[in-house]
């Protein structure tokens, strides 16, 4: 018995430095909890989708439309995973047995039985889910889950657990009677040779031995077969023992799945839930693999909104044919935010998910890389700079062409002239290498430099101000800011 994986393959696994890259500067930590809060499992399962961002449209497609069939039958599914989990912590209380450091130990008979114990297990379960199933009135659109609710209807049917479940009530004979019926040759130095079960004998039952014209029957006594009779009755019965191990390893795995993509289905029901409540707007990403820029309309914070306990403002931004966008402006004036609300809309984009905007447009990046300041590194004696630097290598080495790179207040840490310069080479090796970059920066100097240029590859944001020079959050289109507005550092520095 095998079963394939339901819904979706794993994409290209992240690094561990680029998913703890990911994790740290988008507060994916945030997200996580809200789509799973205390349960770890669902977070595990959560975490392990963000990580792997799709670069296959059929593939998001297909995943986007479980999606929305899961939220549409909760309920359903929700029971699915928890039979699911049950089945499989059931089982794993029985694993230490298994293990092949005990095969001197425990008998093939002891493992044999207790895999019968744990096949029971499993046949309670997929009765359950064919129950819930069958009980289920409403339609589904995806094509994976309506090729999984047959495949359970059909596979797991009344009839036919009902006659997995006779075959193990033959098969637990052996917890009542060690009568076994064998079949066996006398091989090279009275060794028995290929041994063959016929049946397992039920108590009290005569003991018959049906013989071929060609066998002869040789009773057990003083000979030197009796000193061999362990080993005859371990191979009949070991192939039983694979055969056994092998379908239970079979339906764990089918559970387990279940349980792991029906965590983060279930993850982003729960997800959509909390950002309606606090007032987001949600949509639906359009998705076009050789689109040119992202283009989004009234787009937020989801992690911000979390935090926070209410929607923050959005921003309206199109940067198609641009492939670096440079954000410039006071502290506190929300470019980090925005810097992370494009991070986390393509990641949830392109991990099949909905997006925190009114609208939202995007190609399909082969990596998504993140940037940020993170602090000295006082173990090995790396000031800013250099942990910096190595950090910056770090992702050289790895990037890709026709991936987004966020760069959050990148080369602040050393002197404004040798932070212009080192900003010059290295946004420009990355731009010729056919990467997008968002560089949200304070170096005025570099930024001054590419507006006079007059580059058409670049879009030019700024933290947008209200009448009386207060921050609103929301970013324009406009020339870099050389410097904070008097009255907004009066503000920072004294208050009021």
């Amino acid at each position: 018995m095998t079963f394939d994986i339901l819904f979706f393959k794993d994409a290209a696994e992240a690094t561990q430095q680029e998913a703890g890259t990911l994790m740290d500067d988008l507060r994916l930590d945030v997200l996580l909890d809200a789509m799973a809060g205390e349960d770890k499992r669902m977070a595990d399962a959560c975490k392990r989708v963000l990580l792997r961002p799709l670069t296959n449209e059929k593939a998001l497609s297909a995943r986007r439309n479980v999606r929305a069939d899961v939220a549409a039958h909760e309920s359903l599914f929700s029971g699915l995973m928890t039979a699911a989990r049950e089945a499989v912590d059931g089982a794993a209380r029985y694993a230490e047995f298994q293990k092949p450091r005990y095969d001197h130990i425990i008998p093939p008979q002891k493992k044999f039985l207790t895999e019968i114990h744990i096949a029971r297990l499993y046949l309670k379960c997929l009765r359950n889910i064919h129950a819930m199933v069958t009980g289920e009135a409403g339609a589904f659109r995806s094509e994976a889950v309506q090729s999984l609710m047959a495949m359970i209807r059909t596979r797991f049917s009344t009839e036919n657990i009902a006659r997995m479940e006779a075959r193990l009530k033959t098969l637990d004979s052996l917890r009542l009677s060690d009568d076994l019926t064998l079949s066996a040759s006398v091989g090279q130095g009275l060794k028995p040779a290929g041994v063959v079960l016929n049946c397992l004998a039920e108590p009290g039952a005569s003991r018959r031995k049906h013989l071929r014209d060609n066998e002869t029957q040789i009773r057990l006594s003083s000979t030197t077969l009796i000193r061999n009779t362990d080993d005859v009755v371990q191979s009949a019965v070991f192939p039983l023992l694979q055969t056994m191990a092998h379908s239970n390893k079979s339906i764990r795995m089918f559970l387990e799945a279940l349980d792991v993509q029906l965590g983060f289905y279930l993850g982003c029901a729960h997800l959509r839930d909390r950002l309606k409540k606090l007032g987001i707007l949600l949509c639906e990403p359009e998705i076009t693999p050789g689109a040119n820029g992202i283009e989004s309309n009234a787009l937020q914070n989801a992690v911000l909104a979390l935090q926070e306990g209410r929607a923050p403002a959005g921003n309206d931004v199109c940067f198609l044919d641009k492939r670096l966008v440079l954000v410039t402006g006071v502290n506190q004036g929300g470019k980090t935010t925005f810097l992370r609300s494009v991070g986390l809309a393509q990641l949830m984009a392109q991990c099949g998910m909905f997006v925190a905007a009114a609208a939202y447009a995007c190609p399909l990046y082969v990596g998504l890389y993140t940037h940020f300041p993170s602090g000295e590194d006082t173990s090995r004696g790396k000031g800013l700079l250099d942990v910096e630097l190595h950090k910056l290598s770090g992702i050289v080495d790895r990037i890709r062409p026709h991936s987004l790179l966020l760069m959050n207040e990148t080369f602040q840490t050393t002197m404004p002239l040798d932070a212009k310069y080192l900003a010059e080479l290295t946004v420009r090796a990355f731009l010729d290498s056919g990467i997008t970059v968002l560089f949200v920066t304070h170096l005025y100097a570099y930024a001054a430099a590419r507006y006079a240029d007059h580059r058409g590859d670049t879009l030019f944001l700024r933290a947008k101000r209200d009448a009386d020079g207060r921050n609103t959050y929301v970013l324009q289109e406009g020339e870099p800011y050389a410097s904070a507005m008097g009255s907004a550092l009066y503000r920072e520095v004294i208050g009021g």
